[in-house]
């Protein structure tokens, strides 16, 4: 009897560790197929990894990244900074690195990378895929943030209600807020939370995972910019 416990215990395990194998979440895959769901394409996407760290940790990767990388080197009086690029990436995959080390001890040094492109298929997304996977286990650490978004623009026959709903279904949106922009009166923006993404910031009391800018390009046509857990660049 204990030995077929045993031996069930193990299965399960198995069983279990196969199961967490298969399973991949990446919010900017998500993002991606709730678009190509809804019949758009992606216009442009990018993937933001940062990470704060002591002077040592980021003068390793900096001289790690100036073996295969060409870079530049900028000072002021706050602060020195590299910049990093591949001269021959050809891929669909665009790769940008940069890292900032403060000349006051008080604040610490900052890792940061960019993957981002303007297309996306079953080619760039397992290049992303294999990408992002390799820069957080050589550069990163688990505490690493990581900020994701993509543009698409819609058509006459896709309206934002139906673009917006598909959003919501997919990814069983709560707290959602709405607030029209303050500076463009044809901007609205909308804010949600879902428990499908493990990354999410808090604002107001809510818990925040994803931020959709909708701007009204003609009479017709409108502009979404989606962004996790917010966007952080201009949109």
């Amino acid at each position: 009897m204990k030995k077929t416990v045993l031996i069930s215990i193990f299965i399960l395990l198995i069983s279990n560790n196969v199961m967490a194998q298969e399973t991949y979440t990446d919010e900017l895959i998500d993002m991606a197929t709730i678009v190509q769901k809804s019949d758009l394409d992606i216009d442009s996407w990018q993937v933001i990894l940062k990470e704060k760290m002591d002077k040592p940790s980021v003068e390793k990767v900096i001289q790690e990244l100036k073996n295969s990388y060409l870079f530049t080197r900028t000072e002021d009086e706050n602060s020195i900074k590299y910049s990093f690029r591949d001269a021959h990436n050809s891929g669909e995959v665009i790769e940008r690195y940069s890292a900032v080390i403060p000349k006051n001890p008080l604040y610490q040094a900052e890792i940061i990378a960019v993957l981002e492109g303007d297309s996306w298929n079953n080619t760039s997304e397992a290049d992303y895929k294999e990408k992002v996977n390799a820069l957080q286990r050589q550069y990163f650490t688990k505490y690493v943030q990581i900020f994701a978004c993509l543009t698409t623009s819609d058509d006459a026959i896709i309206k934002s209600d139906y673009f917006l709903s598909k959003f919501d279904e997919e990814l069983d949106l709560q707290h959602i807020r709405k607030q029209d922009d303050t500076v463009l009166k044809d901007r609205k923006i909308i804010y949600g939370y879902t428990s499908q993404w493990k990354n999410k910031m808090t604002i107001v009391d809510k818990p925040v995972n994803i931020q959709i800018v909708v701007e009204k390009t003609d009479e017709d046509n409108e502009k979404y910019t989606i962004g996790t857990p917010i966007l952080i660049n201009e949109y």
